[in-house]
């Protein structure tokens, strides 16, 4: 009886440790040796947070003098934590007594023998997660060399990860799927062209979640090499020196360098020019009969290439001055017939040359008249109206005529005369076929028609066909024995004239054909005839022998029974077409006699 009394007693102490002492019995230890050290308590604990639907995964370091450990779980991260694994030897749990989307606080306890430590510290939060995984936060690279580097958080309840490409279409396509790390590496845009990304993950259970927030990014270009063919003017002329060189592949501007000392031996190179985008750059600002070397680099959104090999140049006192290119050149665009370029006036320049291409980087050539001429305007008659022209143009000085680099780039085009108003407009009229057929003579500088029709002379004409490019329309979507009024204009790509003078125009209802009659059953005539185009209904006149003719049904059909006819008599039938404008004539009469 005592025996039972003290078990009972420990039993109880045990249990009041496991469910209201999260740090294990006071005093270091529990059990059978209380005497004996505590192991020191797990660190490092780790909860999952949404990566599987029906557990939360709790891992720890291991403690090295425990051989099993306690793992407590609580609901709000206050005090009831409560032990719900006792004997865990490894330094591993899954606790599957979850509930999906519920938060849940950890703490692990290591246990030696009989002796635990206190719990871990601070509690580790931990939940299980349903339903396909979040969107990810995404960032992309814009300074990285020939590729785009996409990176992104892992995303709880997710097995892999896919991307998505977009350029400024916005249209997006796969770019990859199947990821595990949560980094991807783009080398295949285009370089200096924005793209934009998305990351979607993917469960394996529960599909794909929805796509994060777009991202973009920037892959530059390689670095250019170092300019070649470097070449200065040696005092060809007496306002500047002329630096040109080769075009250099990546590259999007260029740098001009500059020293007074040979740079090969102890010059020192000063920049005087960056931004240059064109192959030439034209010194001013050296010094008269002064020697310089000149080095040039090109430049690309990956960098600065090496400096070109230097070559030396000077201004002459005594050489011819090159004045600058024009400025300001413009062309316009859409005027009838002509294009007209102007520009700025250059100082000093005596006359002005103007050339001309198909394409912006074409060959550019004088047009004939435009060349040497003294106003800073022209008027061009482009070879073909409608077509995009690109001009450029040159200025020249005074005393030996020299002339300028070509100006930048300007581009116009011009528009033909509206076409001139259709003549001869002519509406049928009388047709029977349930049409209106209207006819005009061709137009100068027309392309194609309009046709318009209206109720009335006055009234509003509405568009009821376009694009044509004969002189001829037929209108079949009309009211058979309505009066119609037709307008017709011409269009080119300038636009469309006035519309022509109003021409009227009608369709009348014909005379149904193929009248038939028919003795049927003894004693009913069956008519039956053929159909009219634009008729509602058909009227049908009667009469027997010699008498009168009558009406005697309206009728939607194409066929009529009379019936019960009068016998030993001729019965007479005609017929007419009918609707809400107009009715045809009769046809010619058809008869049968009924004998009995």
């Amino acid at each position: 009886m005592i025996m039972k009394k003290i078990f009972s007693a420990g039993s109880m102490f045990l249990l009041m440790c496991l469910i209201f002492a999260p740090g294990g019995c006071k005093g270091g230890g529990g059990g059978d040796n209380p005497g004996a050290a505590a192991p020191s308590a797990p660190t490092d604990v780790r909860a999952t947070e949404g990566n599987r639907k029906d557990r939360v995964e709790i891992t720890w370091s291991a403690v090295n003098e425990a051989d099993s450990y306690v793992i407590y779980k609580s609901i709000d991260n206050k005090n009831q934590f409560r032990a719900i694994a006792t004997g865990v030897v490894e330094a591993s749990y899954a606790d599957t007594g979850v509930t999906p989307n519920r938060m849940y606080y950890y703490r692990v306890a290591a246990a030696s023998g009989s002796v635990w430590s206190q719990p871990s510290e601070p509690p580790t939060l931990g939940y299980a997660h349903t339903g396909p995984p979040p969107a990810p936060v995404a960032a992309a690279t814009k300074n990285i060399i020939g590729k785009i580097v996409v990176t992104w958080n892992r995303t709880p309840q997710t097995d892999s990860y896919k991307i998505l490409r977009a350029d400024n279409s916005g249209t997006y396509a796969e770019l990859a799927f199947g990821l595990i790390d949560p980094v991807y590496e783009d080398t295949t845009p285009a370089r200096d062209t924005k793209y934009y990304y998305k990351v979607i993950g993917v469960s394996d259970i529960e599909g794909e979640g929805e796509a994060g927030v777009p991202v973009d990014g920037i892959s530059l270009q390689d670095v250019p090499l170092a300019p070649t063919n470097i070449i200065a003017t040696d005092g060809a002329f007496g306002n500047k020196v002329e630096v040109t060189w080769d075009p250099t592949p990546l590259a999007a501007t260029y740098r001009v360098y500059r020293t007074p000392v040979d740079g090969e031996t102890a010059g020192i190179y000063t920049r005087i020019a960056e931004n240059v985008t064109t192959c030439y750059f034209e010194d001013s600002t050296a010094i008269l009969d002064a020697r310089y070397y000149y080095r040039v680099s090109a430049v690309s959104s990956g960098g600065e290439s090496e400096h070109g090999t230097q070559d030396e140049g000077y201004i002459s006192s005594t050489a011819p001055i090159q004045l600058i290119a024009p400025v300001n050149v413009l062309a316009t665009n859409g005027a009838y017939d002509t294009i007209t370029v102007s520009w700025d006036a250059v100082i000093d320049a005596v006359s002005y040359s103007v050339y001309r291409s198909t394409a912006i980087d074409g060959e550019y050539t004088v047009i004939p008249g435009a060349d040497k001429i003294g106003t800073t305007n022209y008027n061009d008659t482009p070879p073909q109206l409608v077509t995009h022209y690109f001009y450029k143009v040159t200025s020249w000085s005074v005393g030996e005529l020299v002339e300028s680099k070509k100006s930048l780039a300007t581009e116009g085009y011009a528009m033909p005369q509206l076409p001139g108003v259709p003549g001869n407009v002519a509406a049928s009229d009388n047709r029977q076929d349930g049409k209106i057929v209207i006819t005009w003579n061709a137009s100068d500088r027309a392309d194609t028609y309009k046709v318009y029709r209206s109720d009335s002379v006055d009234g509003t004409y509405n568009l009821v066909a376009s694009g044509l490019s004969g002189m001829t329309y037929d209108d079949a979507a009309i009211s058979v024995g309505k009066q119609y009024y037709y307008k017709v204009s011409a269009v080119n790509v300038s636009g469309e004239c006035e519309k022509s003078v109003a021409d009227e125009g009608n369709s009348v209802l014909a005379v149904p054909a193929g009248l038939a009659v028919e003795l049927k059953n003894g004693k009913d005539m069956v008519l039956t005839w053929n159909s009219v185009v634009g008729a509602d209904e058909y009227l049908i006149q009667y009469k027997k022998n010699l008498g009168s003719w009558s009406d005697l049904v309206t009728v939607p059909a194409l066929t009529y029974t009379h019936p019960n006819v009068a016998a030993v008599a001729t019965h007479y039938y005609r017929i007419k077409a009918v609707n809400a404008y107009t009715s045809s004539s009769f046809s010619g009469e058809v008869s049968k006699y009924r004998p009995w």
